[in-house]
């Protein structure tokens, strides 16, 4: 039986993480350099590490973000694969090419790429909610020198996630989830 990963792709802001938390699928866990913000703890939604512990780490994905290190191990896979069939991980245009190229001659694990949109007065509206101003700027402008409002070519699926539309965009991830 192929194990399904469902990987979310988005700009900051289109409700990746909502969507995810409300989903009722295992999430895949990431280490993180970066200390916990208030409300975070470890295993939620990071493993807090040390940079010494991620140099010890078999990585499937690793990336670098404001400074701090990102990495899905290898062994996060293997324990939540060997438990559930479909998982979901978030991730950025990068991460996803490096999982997809990580399992690319595995047959027995499929990844399938979801892309999160949201318009860009939806995704400024989110952001100003919890974050400070910088932190909102360090985004945006992330997002644009990275192109995240671009649908990549290898999505395979483009969710809309609109303000005031939530259930929407639950209605077809479900539908994806649960045919694909």
């Amino acid at each position: 039986m192929t194990k399904k990963i469902y990987a979310f792709i988005g700009a900051s802001g289109t409700g990746k993480t909502t969507l995810v938390n409300i989903l009722d699928i295992p999430e895949l866990i990431s280490h993180t350099t970066r200390l916990p913000r208030k409300g975070e703890s470890e295993g939620s939604p990071y493993y807090f590490s040390t940079s010494r512990h991620m140099e010890g780490l078999e990585k499937v994905e690793e990336a670098e973000y404001a400074g701090n290190q990102y990495a899905l191990s290898k062994r996060e896979i293997d324990s939540k694969l060997e438990q559930f069939d479909k998982v979901c991980v978030i991730m950025e245009k990068d991460g996803i090419r490096q999982i997809k190229d990580y399992f690319k001659n595995d047959p027995s694990i499929e990844i399938i790429v979801i892309y999160i949109h949201s318009p860009i007065e939806d995704i400024i509206s989110r952001l100003q909610r919890d974050r400070k101003t910088e932190e909102i700027n360090q985004r945006l402008k992330h997002m644009i020198e990275n192109n995240e409002m671009y649908i990549p070519s290898f999505a395979d699926f483009v969710v809309v996630n609109k303000n005031n539309e939530l259930n929407k965009a639950l209605e077809q991830l479900c539908f994806i989830i649960y045919n694909f």
